[in-house]
């Protein structure tokens, strides 16, 4: 799977599938004006209308065009022929995932969630990193406590393969985020909730153009 640099996940709070439609239509626009990647997490959809979603979305992006995650639900990420399945603390172990996988003759790259105080031991296995949350997520009370660019640069040094900054980031802070050393950008709110999604992500398509690779 060839990473795009910025990654817009879906909003978290789906219900339904009319919802659902409602974020497969802002993604369209987000398309259209040079978004390239979405992860697909929304634990409270049902499989059938999640797998609904996912479908919508790939007809977006394209396979060879844009890249689509499915988060946790390998069943639904193989049978939407999504890009690459992304998982979280309380998903199967990266090694599991992988087992899954190549029983099922897929080669579906497998990104990670970290934290600070993870030991790198526990990324083994991963093909790329979201690490945060970089800033304060006011939208997630239960947050962690922000990493900082401090803390994204440790995880970059940490890695062996490409770290994603992960919370609170936006068009306003994401050239302090790319500062630290990261591979790209994972954005939810800023894309996913916002009025303001379309200037958002002219803003961070900016940063990342004058950012490194």
């Amino acid at each position: 799977m060839t990473l795009p640099r910025l990654f817009a996940l879906s909003p978290g709070g789906l219900t339904d599938a009319r919802a659902a439609h409602g974020f497969a239509v802002r993604v369209r626009d987000l398309v259209r004006l040079g978004l390239r990647g979405v992860v697909l997490r929304e634990p409270e959809l049902e499989d059938g209308a999640t797998l609904a979603l996912a479908r919508e979305l790939r007809a977006l992006l394209p396979v060879g065009q844009g890249t689509l995650v499915v988060h946790d639900r390998v069943h639904v990420a193989l049978a939407a022929e999504a890009d690459g399945v992304h998982l979280g603390f309380r998903s199967l172990p990266v090694a599991e995932c992988r087992a899954v996988l190549e029983h099922a003759g897929a080669s579906l790259a497998i990104g990670l969630s970290t934290h600070a105080g993870d030991a790198p031991a526990s990324w083994a296995g991963a093909d790329h990193l979201f690490h945060g949350p970089f800033a304060e997520v006011t939208s997630k009370p239960d947050a962690l406590p922000p990493v900082g660019a401090e803390g994204l640069a440790a995880a970059c040094a940490a890695a062996t393969v490409p770290v994603f900054a992960l919370g609170g980031i936006d068009a306003a802070n994401a050239r302090s985020a790319l500062a630290s050393g990261v591979h790209g950008l994972a954005v939810r709110g800023a894309l996913a909730l916002s009025e303001d999604a379309e200037e958002q992500l002219a803003g961070l398509l900016l940063a990342l153009s004058e950012a490194a690779p």
